[in-house]
C-alpha cells in the first residue's frame, strides 16, 4: 500500500500513523469491521507460559480498542 501499488485492509492501530502523515487514505472511513480476538491456552500451562499469557493479555487490554 505504501508503495502505491494497490489497496488493503489494516487495523486502526496499524494504519493511524500513516493516515496522520498523509501517506495512506481511508477509502471507507465510516465502515467498521469488528473481529473478536481469542487467546487459546491449555489448562495445565507452565509458569513461563502463564506469564507470557498474562503479559499478552495486559498489553492487549492497554492498547486495543474495547468495544461493548
Amino acid at each position: 500500500m505504501l508503495a502505491g501499488l494497490g489497496f488493503g485492509l489494516l487495523p486502526d492501530l496499524q494504519m493511524q500513523p500513516y493516515i496522520m502523515r498523509g501517506e495512506l487514505l481511508d477509502l471507507a472511513p465510516s465502515y467498521y469491521l469488528d473481529t473478536p480476538l481469542y487467546w487459546h491456552h491449555w489448562q495445565c500451562e507452565s509458569p513461563l507460559l502463564q506469564q507470557l499469557r498474562l503479559q499478552v493479555k495486559a498489553h492487549a487490554n492497554a492498547s486495543l480498542q474495547q468495544i461493548n
